[in-house]
């Protein structure tokens, strides 16, 4: 239980790396990515992993974060 909900706060800090400034004034604020709609888990959870691994490649770089980028493209950066 406490391995998913660090993986949660990851995936929310590479959308948004000034979430922790941002929860001090609103405690619900949580940024999301684009959902994929596959009923396939397996491709879907590459899908995920692909596009939080492009985010922080993007923070990486000093670039925002993009967080409509499509699966697909993600998988292909």
């Amino acid at each position: 239980m406490m391995r998913s909900a660090v993986a949660g706060m990851a995936t929310a800090l590479a959308l948004d790396p000034q979430l922790p400034n941002i929860w001090r004034g609103d405690a619900a604020a949580a940024p999301r990515l684009r959902a994929i709609p596959s009923k396939n888990k397996v491709l879907a959870s590459v899908g995920y992993m692909a596009m939080v691994k492009h985010q922080l490649r993007r923070l990486s770089r000093g670039l925002a974060p993009q967080p409509d980028i499509a699966p697909a493209l993600a998988l292909l950066h």
